[in-house]
């Protein structure tokens, strides 16, 4: 039987040097730059030419930006070249959203702290990405600590180096590989997502959501009173803007986490077509589960 192949991402956590992150950190201002440029172009030749602009036709004037801005050929080819896709895919969005009828909502320009992902197209030896020496090596950046945390089943395609609100640093590999077969003779089990409930299944178990914890939710308020008191482009609203996107990125990796060992149990129930009901110590209840029904994100479901 045929068995197509599929793309999964696999995200690790990277440590770059100071002076690595500095160099990304301006990747990614000139990258934003660029992409604000692209579509001020596309906008122009639409009013002057009443056509649309392609992709083809920007890459070729951007060796010419590049002679204009020295600056730009610092960035790696790949990472530009990536900026003008995600240009593109803007306006594919667009125009479909207008043909359906829905609100068109215009591509927006990227505002400071709105651009946090750098992508190389290609990963593997003498191309822009690839593994050497238990680390990552990155063209025109050098070789970074990386955690892999597990194995890579598969070919990695592609590259997104991603820094979070937080100031960490992740890189998100695009693997290729082929999809675990499932028997057919699986038990059905039917499920209902709620509000009381995360979720109900179609033998009558239930599966609560996490138990709010006022303690969380005190300290996200508490910190977002602390960065409201701070002066705008201090270093101390800074401090304080950090401290906060630390405590929701708590917030949001145990969520994940606890929706993950949802999607492991029923995994397991249904392959052993019979199961014992759900635990709260089953699913790494832990004392202080910052988590509130409220906040469950059931989308990620």
């Amino acid at each position: 039987m045929y068995n197509p192949r599929e793309h999964r991402n696999y995200k690790f956590r990277i440590y770059p040097t100071k002076t690595q992150a500095e160099t990304l950190t301006n990747w990614l201002t000139l990258c934003r730059l660029c992409y604000n440029a692209a579509l001020v172009d596309r906008k122009n030749h639409y009013l002057r030419n009443k056509a649309s602009l392609t992709r083809t036709k920007q890459q070729t004037t951007l060796k010419l930006d590049k002679d204009k801005h020295p600056q730009l050929k610092e960035v790696h080819s790949q990472v530009l070249q990536e900026v003008l896709f995600r240009v593109e895919k803007a306006y594919q969005a667009f125009f479909r959203r207008v043909k359906a009828g829905e609100n068109p909502g215009y591509p927006r320009y990227k505002g400071m702290g709105q651009y946090n992902s750098l992508t190389y197209t290609q990963f593997g030896d003498g191309r822009g990405a690839y593994f050497k020496e238990e680390k990552l090596a990155l063209s025109k950046i050098g070789l970074l600590k990386i955690k892999l945390h597990r194995e890579i089943p598969g070919k990695v395609k592609t590259c997104i180096i991603k820094r979070e609100t937080t100031g960490k640093w992740y890189a998100v590999l695009s693997v290729e590989g082929y999809p675990v077969l499932y028997s057919p003779n699986w038990k059905k089990t039917g499920l209902d997502v709620g509000i009381e409930k995360l979720a109900t299944l179609s033998d009558g178990e239930q599966i609560p959501n996490p138990k709010p914890i006022q303690k969380s939710e005190k300290k996200v308020k508490r910190a977002q009173r602390d960065l409201c008191r701070k002066k705008k482009g201090s270093k101390n609203r800074e401090k304080a803007r950090q401290r906060l996107a630390q405590i929701h990125e708590r917030i949001r990796h145990q969520r994940q986490d606890y929706l993950h060992k949802i999607a492991n149990y029923l995994v397991w129930k249904r392959y052993n077509n019979k199961g014992k009901r759900i635990e709260t110590r089953d699913l790494g209840y832990q004392r202080g589960f910052p988590v509130t029904c409220k906040e469950m994100n059931k989308f990620m479901f």
